[in-house]
């Protein structure tokens, strides 16, 4: 393996077993189903001429819990973390910038609208993105994911993408909608899925061996996801050398696939919108999106004015005494807010609650005197206001 360049995590970790006594499957048996889309070379050929000649590149990754680095035991076996070391050690004359921009329990919805702030001012040389298990199975996910891939190739600098698909134990996620979008602007697409699930229906692999839970890979997982996109990131140098090393020109950016309503999408702070109407808000900073307004009564009402062509709200779902809210906009009821989950950790979910009408809306979140049977309060927390639009 040392010839794909990989971390030390791959050495302790692709050890020739598994736990459970299962044989490990090489990764160069399982690369090539791997490979969902080849993608166009130009982007990434730029890219390693760039490091090659010692400039300094920029490599980002943005996704959900699993690119955060959930059960990977180790910062450096996150299969981030493991990218980057196959840049820094290959091209040791550069200096390899590494941003990790994942998010547990966001999709592309929360991602094309954060994109901004967490990726591109980095100006990036190469972004990996990996959302698959994370999005729903719905047109607002292509129309997401495509944003994200739009805003990201119409940067200057013109950076390179390489798209993750991981899988849940079931073998699910929606590579599906993602594919298109590969095809489509021709960008390269590795399959964590389809590599290593035929092993596991074929009881080769438990899926024991590679996750603690229903869809985390622990650091043996995390391991062959970097795996197979470090040996894509070899192989197509490999090619590139034998060529003389000489990056094919960039294409234009292709037509929209399914709209460019998120090529421009961003984050607004609740707390600096526009507010016409306040009852009872008052501004909190949790620890991932340090920002949001919170109330505690029934009865209290926020009312914001919002610009904007699509928008949806992020709200957070915890434990807490917490309640319920409606959603009203422009007049209209348009959903319930349920801030209340049984569980032990929390999660900040995006309703749309506007689709594709440009111009100004008012959108109003008041918290109702009805909860969950399991809560003992109302409290209801606006975390952040998601617009989108020319």
């Amino acid at each position: 393996m040392s010839n794909i360049g990989l971390s030390l995590a791959l050495a302790i970790s692709l050890a020739g077993t598994f736990p459970s006594g299962n044989t490990m499957p090489d990764i160069l048996a399982i690369f090539q189903r791997a490979v969902a889309n080849q993608g166009d070379p130009a982007r990434l050929q730029h890219v390693f001429q760039k490091a090659a000649q010692g400039k300094p590149i920029t490599v980002i990754v943005i996704g959900g819990s699993i690119t955060q680095g959930a059960h990977a035991q180790k910062v450096e076996y996150q299969w981030g973390s493991q990218m980057h070391n196959w840049w820094k050690t290959t091209f040791p004359k550069s200096t390899v910038s590494y941003h990790n921009a994942g998010i547990g329990a966001t999709g592309s919805l929360i991602g094309v609208h954060r994109l901004s702030d967490h990726v591109l001012k980095h100006k990036p040389d190469l972004v990996a993105i990996e959302f698959s298990v994370n999005d729903g199975d719905s047109q607002l996910t292509s129309e997401t994911y495509e944003g994200l891939v739009r805003q990201i190739l119409s940067q200057p600098q013109q950076p390179a993408i390489v798209l993750l698909n991981m899988m849940s134990q079931s073998g699910g996620n929606v590579q599906h909608r993602h594919a298109p979008v590969a095809k489509h602007y021709n960008i390269p697409m590795i399959s964590y899925r389809d590599a290593l699930f035929p092993e596991i229906e074929a009881k080769n692999i438990a899926w024991s061996d590679i996750s603690p839970d229903s869809i985390h890979p622990n650091h043996i997982g995390h391991t062959y996801a970097a795996a197979l996109v470090n040996l894509f990131l070899k192989q197509s140098l490999d090619a590139f050398t034998r060529a003389g090393s000489v990056p094919n020109p960039i294409g234009d950016i292709p037509n929209p696939l399914y709209g460019t309503r998120y090529d421009k999408a961003w984050v607004i702070n609740p707390a600096n919108a526009k507010i016409l109407e306040n009852k009872g808000f008052t501004e909190v900073h949790d620890r991932v999106w340090k920002m949001g307004l919170q109330a505690q009564n029934p009865g209290d009402k926020i009312v914001f004015e919002v610009e904007a062509t699509s928008i949806a709200l992020v709200y957070k779902r915890s434990n807490a005494p917490a309640g319920r809210a409606r959603i009203t906009v422009d007049g209209e009821v348009v959903n319930t807010a349920e801030g209340f989950f049984d569980q032990t950790w929390w999660f900040t979910p995006a309703d749309p609650i506007l689709n594709n009408k440009p111009g100004v809306h008012k959108i109003e979140v008041e918290i109702l005197p009805d909860k969950h049977p399991q809560s003992k309060g109302h409290q209801f927390q606006v975390c952040m206001i998601l617009a989108a639009g020319d």
